[in-house]
């Protein structure tokens, strides 16, 4: 009787442990503030103990109990925000995410106002992808030696991407105020084709490197990649 009783015993103290820890857990669901969409794939960040999580398709993410701590919320299409867990209640504590600025894009249809800084032909030298695990601990992988990829942005506002001189992708582009908006016709592999996509990049001043970072629909992988100029006949 008295081993049953202890067992008894070991399994409600079990539960109340587990309860425990799930109760002490901080629930956070990330909305768009335009049209309460569920964000999905987006980092949060502790800042105090630099551990950090990423929401799931539902916007909801569980992160640590220590509310003595900030937090950082990124997406690649939404402003970033920072929140403090102190100020967070029990249940789920919903966060509006704000988009980043959609307007530029249909300016540059109404104005033709096209950063012409991108223009050319460009080799890709390197793709760095990172994303924070379903652990909490942040990933990359960096690849220097990228297959011979080239990408040709034209000033009629098309693009075209070849691997080994065979054509892979292609589409129209628009390119404003570090954002660029690739819109896929054709693509030989099936998930890209007719993607519509937006991308952040830099030139540098002396306009030979390109670094575009982007994140794909679906994907808790942000990439950046780095493109070299191709220089033409007349700039050799």
């Amino acid at each position: 009787m008295t081993k049953i009783s202890i067992f008894l015993f070991l399994i409600y103290l079990c539960m109340i442990m587990v309860g425990h820890t799930h109760a002490q857990k901080i629930a956070i669901k990330l909305v768009d503030s335009l049209t309460d969409a569920p964000v999905a794939s987006a980092s949060i960040l502790l800042f105090e103990d630099n551990n950090g999580t990423v929401t799931n398709e539902n916007g909801i993410a569980y992160i640590g109990e220590n509310k003595s701590s900030d937090a950082n919320i990124s997406h690649l299409n939404y402003d970033d925000k920072r929140i403090r867990l102190a100020e967070l209640g029990t249940g789920v504590n919903t966060v509006l995410m704000c988009p980043k600025s959609p307007i530029a894009l249909s300016e540059v249809v109404i104005t033709n106002n096209a950063d012409k800084s991108v223009l050319g032909r460009w080799m890709l030298k390197e793709v760095a992808a990172s994303k924070v695990n379903h652990k909490g601990k942040y990933e990359r992988r960096h690849y220097k030696n990228v297959p011979a990829n080239v990408k040709e942005y034209g000033a009629d506002g098309s693009f075209r991407v070849s691997l080994r001189d065979k054509e892979v992708m292609n589409g129209q582009y628009t390119a404003v105020r570090n954002q660029l908006h690739e819109q896929v016709v054709g693509a030989d592999i099936k998930e890209l084709a007719g993607l519509d996509n937006k991308l952040f990049y830099v030139v540098s001043k002396d306009y030979k490197t390109l670094i575009v970072k982007y994140q794909l629909p679906k994907s808790a992988y942000v990439v950046e990649e780095v493109w070299k100029k191709i220089p033409t006949t007349d700039n050799q």
